[in-house]
């Protein structure tokens, strides 16, 4: 439980304590007394109230915090999308008898020399955009991750399917061998599951 929630639950419960106590103490009533009705309002308007307006403060603080929440998701989305196409274009930029980078790391399997691997690995490392592209990627996934994970699960698949899983999981374990801070990376596609890249001896 957040505590917005705890503290929103306190407020209640102080406005139902106060209310039940008063009541307890002093009835309530049609009263022909103008005093007693005075009494009741500045009741009101003494402990009531503040406790109202501090569930007011609170209410609002928790909208603002969501609509922050809300706009740092859609710029880590736009962020995917923008390094995804960057991505797409370095890998079709790569050619080598007439076949892309892509093309390349798609048909490279585990059966295939290490000196073909070597290749690929070597091209992709000295391909600094595309990595930067790759690791802002992935620096997004983390942070939808830890604030949605149905939004986080959908763009997994959405990477890929664009991208291919053997060619995610490549860059993936690229970035592992080649980036100093690696290990501090979150790598969505080989971490945590039973994928392999395809350049992996």
């Amino acid at each position: 439980m957040s505590r917005t929630s705890v503290s929103a639950m306190l407020v209640l419960l102080g406005v139902a304590t106060s209310v039940f106590l008063y009541f307890y103490k002093f009835g309530l009533g049609l009263w022909d007394d103008h005093s007693k009705w005075g009494e009741l309002g500045s009741f009101f308007g003494g402990v009531i109230g503040p406790l109202l307006a501090a569930a007011s403060v609170i209410y609002l603080a928790q909208q603002v915090r969501l609509q922050k929440e809300k706009e740092e998701l859609q710029f880590r989305e736009k962020q995917i999308n923008k390094f995804t196409d960057i991505i797409h274009a370095e890998l079709e930029k790569e050619k080598d008898g007439g076949k892309s980078l892509k093309d390349q790391i798609l048909n490279t399997s585990n059966e295939k020399p290490i000196k073909g691997r070597e290749i690929i690995i070597t091209t992709l490392a000295r391909r600094p955009r595309l990595l930067t592209s790759w690791i802002n990627i992935s620096a997004a996934l983390t942070f939808i991750k830890s604030k949605d994970e149905n939004i986080y699960l959908h763009y997994l698949t959405v990477i890929s399917l664009e991208l291919t899983d053997p060619l995610c999981s490549s860059l993936d374990y690229v970035t592992r061998i080649t980036a100093p801070f690696s290990e501090r990376m979150e790598l969505h596609f080989l971490d945590g599951s039973s994928r392999t890249s395809p350049l992996s001896p």
